[in-house]
């Protein structure tokens, strides 16, 4: 016999611009392991909504020493004709989600960074466009890159509403 359990509790702060939360799952079997799993979140804006900091601390317990536990840090400046991001992140190796979810791949440390220049208003053929430079640093815990890279992407909107798309990227070797 198994038993689930999920609950999730939110609360808007700032009135209303932002939220901290909280969730649990449990897994409770009779004849196996039992798992567990319990978050934090916030998503805070701030400076009239242009600036905002996001955040998910998570743990995991399965078994006696099966303990691990994800993070994700992020802050954006928004709004505008200039928005950028910078972040980074990590799901440690023996983080288990449970039976109530799932990762793709456990054992990464990423981080990265991007700036977009936006613009919303008409200028020659394009109804709006945009241009975005990004780049990301993944390893896992033995401190093995995985990916190190760097692009240039752009998208712009046509006035008769046909789209482009543009990215030129490079993943660098060790």
């Amino acid at each position: 016999m198994t038993n689930y359990f999920v609950s999730r509790l939110e609360k808007d702060v700032f009135d209303g611009t932002s939220k901290v939360g909280f969730f649990a799952t449990a897994v409770n079997r009779k004849d196996a392991d039992s798992a567990y799993t319990g978050a934090l979140d916030c998503s805070l804006k701030f400076f009239r909504n242009k600036y905002q900091f996001t955040g998910t601390l998570a743990g995991s317990k399965k078994a006696e020493r099966k303990n691990g536990y994800v993070y994700h840090l992020e802050f954006d400046k928004l709004g505008g004709w200039f928005n950028a991001e910078i972040g980074t992140s990590a799901i440690s190796p023996d983080f288990d989600i449970n039976d109530i979810g799932f990762i793709r791949r456990g054992d990464l440390i990423r981080s990265w960074g991007s700036l977009m220049a936006i613009r919303n208003k008409r200028l020659g053929p394009f109804q709006r466009f945009d241009v975005e430079s990004q780049w990301s640093l993944v390893w896992n815990y033995d401190r093995l890159r995985i990916k190190n890279g760097f692009d240039i992407s752009s998208w712009g909107e046509f006035r008769n509403y046909w789209e482009f798309h543009c990215i030129m990227a490079e993943i660098f070797q060790r």
